[in-house]
């Protein structure tokens, strides 16, 4: 018989709390970006000698902050995965759940942790092709503009 690790209901408030507050955080980031996103554009383009360079600052910034949180997140499931190969159980120890959740031991759990390992390499090499296709294409736009 599986045991079950009974939810925390202390953990699912502050989770929700965490989703909704992500949410309207999210859709203030947005709206700034769009308000800000004439201004950028035109201090990028106001100076044509200047353009190169002011575009591959942009990218730059752009590129930071879009694949950054995906980089953290990679570390945190490499980490947590690491946590579950190494304690032969998930959750692992001390872990806190959300819902009621049946701990895996032995081989299920090992086989969780590498997939969230496999899972936090393949978001690392996604996060190093959007960087990579993010400057291939500054590049050229740069090219182009001299």
């Amino acid at each position: 018989m599986n045991d079950i690790l009974k939810a925390d209901p202390r953990a699912r408030r502050w989770a929700i709390a965490l989703v909704v507050a992500a949410a309207a955080g999210g859709s203030v980031l947005i709206y700034l970006a769009q308000s800000a996103q004439s201004t950028l554009v035109g201090w990028v383009t106001n100076d044509v000698r200047a353009l190169p360079a002011r575009l591959r600052i942009a990218t730059a910034v752009v590129t930071i902050l879009s694949t950054g949180m995906i980089v953290a997140y990679a570390a945190y499931l490499w980490h947590h995965g690491r946590r579950i190969i190494l304690a032969e159980r998930c959750p692992p120890p001390g872990a806190i759940v959300i819902k009621d959740t049946v701990v895996e031991t032995g081989d299920a759990a090992r086989r969780r942790g590498r997939t969230l390992q496999m899972l936090a390499l393949l978001l690392v090499v996604a996060s190093l092709l959007i960087a990579a296709t993010l400057w291939t294409l500054t590049e050229y736009v740069a090219r182009m503009a001299r």
